[in-house]
C-alpha cells in the first residue's frame, strides 16, 4: 500500500496551523528516504545452510578436517559439553556475519573455513582465511566443492575482503539486500564521559543474527538486546517502521539541541566572557556560511530523492519473489513427477522380471509333459506290441504260445512276467493334463502382465511429456529476465545516492556547527538581544518537537490499523506452537501496542522473564516459529526461517524439558521439512530419535566433534 504523505502531512498540519505554514511542517517531517520503505509482503526468500568445511591445527602436530552436509529441517549434534559443538556454531556465524566469537585458543587452531548456504535457489559460499594477520574473507556465488576445486571464474567472486571490517560491511551489505533489512536507529549518550553529545546508534546484520542463533547465554532473554521492539517489527516488515523510527530519532535530537541550547543561554546572561570580535565581522561571515548551508541543502535535494528508486527497488522485489515462487512451485511437480516416473519404470521392471519367471516356469512344465508323452507312448506300445515271429532266428510263434502269454502274462520269447512294465496311461494322461492346465494359467497371467507393462510404459511416456513441459517452463521461468540485473542496478545508484547523501550531511553538519558557533559569538556581543533570540529558538525548537511527536502518534495509529490483522494472525500461531509442543498451560499471548509480548499462563499475565527456566526455550522457539510460520502461511515477514539453538547445559538436566524438547525437534521435522531448517546442538543423548537418526551427528562419550 503506497503511503499517502500529502494527507499525512495535512492531517499533522490541522493541529498547528495557527503557528506553522504547511511546507514548515513539511519541513520538519522530512526525511531524506521517504515514507515509503517497509513493505510486510515477504521476499519468499529462506537462508539455507548447505554445508560447512574446515581445517586446521591444534597445536600439537596433529591436523584435523571437519565437514558435514545439512538437510532440511532439524539437523543435531549430540556431543558432551565443552567439546567442540558451539564452536561449529560460532564458525558458522562468522561465515555469516564476521563476528568472531571464537575462544582464543580454539581460534588459532582453524586456518580455513568454507560455508555454503542458498538463498532463493541460488547458491553461494564464504570462504574465511583466518591463517593470516588479518583475516581474509571472499563470498562466492557458487557451491563449496567448486571452491575447493578451484572450478570458478573471476565473476563467481560476489566481493573479497583484506580484513574483518572489511568483510563484516560487505556481508552485512549483502544481507541487507538479500532480506530487505535496514539499520534501525536510536540515541544514546556519548561514551565519553565529560561529553553530554548524544549520538545515533543503530542495528546491524548481527543483531538481526540473533534471531538465528539462540546461544545459551541469552536463554533467559527472548529478544536480542536493549532494542527489543525494534528488531521485532524489523522482523515482521511492519510498513511505516522506517518513517515512525527516524522521526522519533529526529525528535530525541532536537530535545538535546533544546536543552543544550537552555544550558548555553544561562550561561550567556550570567555574563561568560568571549573573545571580543565585531558583531558586523561575525555577521558577515554568518553571511557567508548561510550561503554554503543553502548550497549544502540544495545539494541534498538532489541527493536524496530516492523514494521513487524505493518504489522501484519495492516493485523488482515483489517480481523476483514471485518468479522464484514459480520456479521453487515448477521444481516440487518435476520432483514428484520424476517420483512417478521412477514408479512406472519400476513397474516395468517388476513385470519384465515376473515374466521371464513364468516362461521359465512354462518351459520347465513343457519338458515334463514331452517327456511323461515320451514315456507313456514308448511304454504303452511295447505293452501291446502283437509279435509274430522271433527276431533272433525268424521261426514263426505259435498260436498256442500267443494265448498262452495273454493267460499267463510271461511273455512268449523270454517267459518274463508282463505286469512288470504295465503303463497307466490314465494317471499320466492326467499329469500332462495338469502340466497344460498350468501353462495356460501362466500364459494368461502373461498376458496381464503384457497388458500392465504396456500400461507403465504408456504412463512413463505420458510423465516423460510432462516433465519436459516443465524443464521448459522451468527453463523459461530462470532464464535471465534482467530483473536481477536491474535491482543490482538500482541497489548500486541507492549505495551510490547514500554515499552522496552522507558526504553532503557530512558537510552541512560541519556548516551548522560552524554557523552555531559565529551566532553564538554574535549573541555575545548584541547581550541585549541575545536572551531573545535565543528564546525564539528554542520556542520554534519546541514547537518542532510537538510536530514531531504528533506526526510519531499519527503513524503508530495508521501503523496498528494497517498492521492489526498481521498481529492478530502472528498471537494465534504462537499459541499454536506452544500447544503443539506440550505447553498447554498457556491460553493466551498478546502483542502490546509497544510490541512487548505478554503470555497468559493459569490465568496469569506474565513476561518472557516470569516464565520459569524449564519452559523459556520452548516458549522462545514457539515464538521464532511462529515468525517462521507467518512467512509460510501468510507471506509476512523477514525471518530467514534459519534457527540454531545451543540447548544451555542448566536446563538439560531438567526431565520435563527433554522430554518436551524432544518432542518438539519430531515435531518441527515433520511440520518444517522443507521449508525451514533447525540446528540443535545438546549434550543430552536421550534427544537422539530414531526419526531423526540420519539427521544426527553423535559424538561418543569424552570424544570431540573434531
Amino acid at each position: 500500500m503506497r503511503f499517502d504523505y500529502p494527507k499525512f502531512s495535512k492531517k499533522v498540519h490541522s493541529n498547528f496551523k495557527e503557528h506553522l505554514a504547511l511546507d514548515e511542517v513539511d519541513k520538519i517531517l522530512s526525511l531524506p528516504e521517504g515514507y515509503g520503505r517497509d513493505d510486510p509482503v515477504s521476499s519468499g526468500k529462506r537462508l539455507r545452510l548447505d554445508k560447512i568445511f574446515f581445517s586446521g591445527d591444534k597445536g600439537d602436530g596433529n591436523s584435523f578436517e571437519y565437514s558435514r552436509k545439512f538437510d532440511d529441517g532439524v539437523n543435531m549434534w549430540v556431543a558432551d559439553n565443552l567439546k567442540g559443538k558451539s564452536t561449529v556454531f560460532k564458525l558458522i556465524k562468522f561465515a555469516l556475519t564476521g563476528k568472531d566469537s571464537l575462544k582464543p585458543d580454539i581460534r588459532k587452531w582453524i586456518d580455513r573455513v568454507f560455508l555454503g548456504f542458498s538463498i532463493g535457489g541460488n547458491e553461494f559460499s564464504v570462504l574465511l582465511e583466518l591463517n593470516k594477520p588479518r583475516p581474509h574473507g571472499i563470498l562466492y556465488s557458487t557451491d563449496v566443492e567448486s571452491i575447493k576445486r578451484n572450478d570458478f571464474s573471476q565473476s563467481n567472486i560476489v566481493f573479497e575482503a583484506k580484513d574483518n571490517t572489511s568483510f563484516t560491511t560487505q556481508i552485512e551489505s549483502f544481507f541487507f539486500n538479500q532480506f530487505s533489512f535496514y539499520s534501525l536507529k536510536w540515541t544514546q549518550k556519548h561514551s565519553a564521559k565529560d561529553s553530554n553529545d548524544l549520538v545515533e546508534a543503530g542495528s546491524s546484520w548481527r543483531t538481526y543474527y540473533k534471531a538465528i542463533y539462540l546461544e545459551s547465554k541469552d536463554v533467559d532473554k527472548l529478544f536480542f538486546g536493549s532494542q527489543n521492539e525494534l528488531i521485532f517489527q524489523m522482523l515482521l516488515g511492519l510498513d511505516l517502521t522506517y518513517p515512525i523510527n527516524r522521526l522519533k530519532v529526529k525528535r530525541d535530537m532536537t530535545q538535546h539541541e533544546i536543552a543544550i541550547s537552555k544550558i548555553r543561554n544561562s550561561a550567556l546572561l550570567d555574563g561568560d566572557s568571549i573573545v571580543n570580535v565585531s558583531a558586523g565581522a561575525l555577521i558577515d561571515e554568518l553571511t557567508e556560511i548561510n550561503k554554503k548551508i543553502k548550497l549544502a541543502k540544495k545539494d541534498m535535494e538532489l541527493t536524496v530523492s530516492t523514494s521513487r528508486l524505493w518504489d522501484e527497488h519495492a516493485g523488482l522485489t515483489t517480481r523476483i519473489a514471485e518468479k522464484y515462487t514459480v520456479i521453487n512451485n515448477v521444481r516440487a511437480e518435476l520432483k514428484r513427477k520424476n517420483k512417478e516416473l521412477d514408479t512406472s519404470y519400476t513397474g516395468v521392471e517388476d513385470a519384465g522380471e515376473e515374466k521371464d519367471g513364468l516362461k521359465n516356469q512354462i518351459q520347465k512344465n513343457n519338458k515334463k509333459i514331452l517327456d511323461l508323452q515320451e514315456y507313456l507312448e514308448l511304454g504303452v506300445f511295447f505293452s501291446n506290441l502283437d509279435i509274430r515271429t522271433c527276431p533272433h532266428c525268424d521261426h514263426e510263434i505259435s498260436e498256442e504260445s500267443r494265448k498262452n502269454e495273454k493267460m499267463t502274462h510271461e511273455c512268449s520269447l523270454c517267459s518274463s512276467d508282463l505286469n512288470d512294465i504295465e503303463v497307466d496311461g490314465e494317471y499320466y494322461a492326467q499329469k500332462i493334463e495338469d502340466l497344460q492346465v498350468e501353462n495356460a494359467k501362466y500364459e494368461q497371467h502373461i498376458k496381464m502382465l503384457n497388458s500392465k507393462e504396456v500400461a507403465n510404459n504408456r504412463d512413463a511416456e505420458d510423465v516423460k511429456e510432462k516433465i519436459n513441459k516443465l524443464m521448459a517452463e522451468l527453463s523459461n521461468a530462470e532464464a535471465d529476465d534482467g530483473l536481477v540485473q536491474q535491482l543490482g542496478d538500482i541497489e548500486l545508484r541507492l549505495k551510490a545516492a547514500d554515499k552522496d547523501r552522507q558526504e553532503v550531511e557530512s558537510q552541512l553538519s560541519e556548516l551548522l556547527v560552524e554557523k552555531g558557533i559565529i551566532e553564538y559569538r554574535i549573541r555575545n556581543e548584541q547581550k541585549e538581544s541575545a536572551s531573545e533570540d535565543n528564546l525564539t529558538d528554542i520556542q520554534a525548537d519546541e514547537k518542532a518537537v510537538e510536530v514531531l511527536e504528533e506526526g510519531i502518534r499519527v503513524l503508530e495509529q495508521q501503523r496498528f490499523k494497517n498492521n492489526e490483522q498481521i498481529l492478530i494472525d502472528l498471537q494465534s500461531l504462537i499459541i499454536g506452537e506452544l500447544h503443539s509442543i506440550g505447553l498447554e498451560s498457556f491460553s493466551d499471548v498478546r502483542i502490546t501496542d509497544k510490541f512487548r509480548l505478554v503470555f497468559t499462563q493459569h490465568g496469569d499475565e506474565l513476561a518472557f522473564s516470569d516464565i520459569t527456566e524449564g519452559e523459556q526455550l520452548r516458549v522462545k522457539l514457539a515464538f521464532y516459529l511462529g515468525l517462521i510460520q507467518m512467512d509460510v502461511k501468510y507471506n509476512v515477514g523477514r525471518h530467514p526461517k534459519l534457527l540454531i539453538i545451543d540447548t544451555p547445559a542448566k536446563e538439560e538436566g531438567d526431565k520435563h524439558y527433554l522430554e518436551g524438547l524432544s518432542e518438539m525437534l519430531s515435531s518441527i521435522d515433520e511440520k518444517y521439512g522443507e521449508g525451514a531448517q533447525i540446528f540443535v546442538g545438546t549434550a543430552s543423548r536421550e534427544l537422539i530419535s530414531p526419526n531423526l537418526s540420519d539427521k544426527t551427528e553423535v559424538t561418543d562419550v569424552d570424544k570431540y566433534v573434531f
